[in-house]
């Protein structure tokens, strides 16, 4: 067991609570596992949970997929059960359960989306739970059939070659904007996601990703998170 207080590191770190308290429990989880593998809890619930979450925030295909099942060394064995499935187990095997008090209250996004619209999707919908998780599986499918595709292609249309000699060597990136144009935007999208990912390494928005948009037919340069810049010119996408 350990305790933080994730309120004072919060603000130190300027997160939010929910986000500074999952970092300080996998952080946590990971010390006591080495090169093990840590298996979570979360259910059939939780990931719908994360789905209205991620679609009320107008996440792209990747957030809508849910929790993935396996990632990271983590793996989830109940996703594919529901809450009250596994209450009701627990309650026929004789097992004790502990309900985290905070779960009952509405103080965060996610508390309020589990005790205010699912209650309403269930009353439109009984089955709306697991309706909604068999959709979730199809687009985590989709999804990782185009992440493959678009790492494909990027392979075939983007190459990384040395800095110049002053300096350590660095590897730098770089794309064929003409190639790149001619994709569908699904694909195109992808591509200067993991592009940008590369170029500077912090968190981007689809703000950044429609800025490496408009310099591709355009030309010019934008800003990235980190003081990163990309210029495209002469038909190749390139970090400056």
């Amino acid at each position: 067991a350990e305790h933080a207080d994730v309120p004072s590191l919060c603000l130190k770190t300027g997160e939010g609570v929910e986000e500074c308290a999952r970092r300080v429990r996998y952080e946590f989880l990971r010390r006591c596992a080495g090169e093990g593998r840590i298996a979570t809890a979360h259910t059939q619930n939780d990931n719908v949970e994360t789905f209205l979450m991620h679609m009320l925030r107008g996440s792209a295909l990747r957030g809508l997929g849910g929790i993935p099942p396996v990632r990271d060394g983590i793996v989830r064995p109940l996703l594919d059960c529901s809450r009250q499935e596994i209450e009701e187990y627990c309650c026929q095997a004789g097992l004790t359960y502990v309900t985290d008090s905070t779960n009952l209250l509405d103080d965060c996004y996610r508390n309020r989306i589990r005790h205010r619209l699912i209650p309403v999707l269930q009353s439109l919908e009984p089955g709306a739970i697991g309706q909604i998780s068999r959709m979730m599986e199809h687009l985590r499918q989709d999804e990782e059939c185009l992440s493959a595709l678009s790492q494909q292609i990027q392979d075939e249309i983007g190459h990384v070659h040395d800095s110049p000699a002053e300096g350590p060597l660095v590897e730098i990136p770089e794309l064929q904007a003409g190639s790149l144009l001619a994709l569908p935007r699904a694909l195109r999208s992808r591509i200067l996601l993991s592009f940008a990912q590369k170029v500077c390494g912090g968190r981007l928005e689809s703000s950044h990703i429609d800025a490496l948009e408009g310099i591709l037919s355009s030309g010019g340069a934008c800003t990235l998170p980190n003081g990163a810049r990309v210029v495209c010119r002469d038909g190749r996408l390139f970090p400056q």
